[in-house]
């Protein structure tokens, strides 16, 4: 269920960025502004749930640090490159097409969540069934 958020929002997202007048780009952010961290309490819960007691304070130490490395060091970084590289046939809209692009792998995080989701449901089926 939390997979088809992102189908939703994203697209909402991408649209405001590409919003020539920032009223309608503000009424298309409202959607993705609430549903932007929707994930995180599920995919925490998930975490503390599948490790063991005595690991659970480092999966999810381990876990918070690779989000913060990749969303606060990595991402804004290579947005700022491939806008860079997008300026000269985009012009000062260049921010706006790079994040549109970047939101796309959005949904390649989405498609994962959802796969991972499936596998933990069989898994928990098989070890009811033995």
């Amino acid at each position: 269920m939390l997979t088809i958020v992102p189908f939703i929002s994203m697209p909402l997202f991408m649209l405001g960025l590409l919003a020539d007048n920032l009223t309608i780009a503000m009424l298309f952010f409202i959607i993705p502004a609430f549903a932007a961290n929707y994930f995180m309490g599920p995919i925490l819960a998930m975490v503390q749930t599948l490790s063991p007691v005595n690991m659970r304070a480092v999966s999810s130490a381990i876990q918070m640090l690779c989000i913060n490395l990749v969303g606060l060091g990595l991402g804004p970084l290579l947005v700022g490159m491939l806008s860079d590289l997008l300026s000269p046939r985009y012009g000062d809209d260049a921010l706006g097409v790079a994040l549109a692009y970047f939101t796309i792998l959005g949904f390649w995080g989405a498609l994962h969540c959802w796969l991972c989701g499936r596998a933990i449901a069989k898994q928990q089926a098989q070890q009811q069934a033995q």
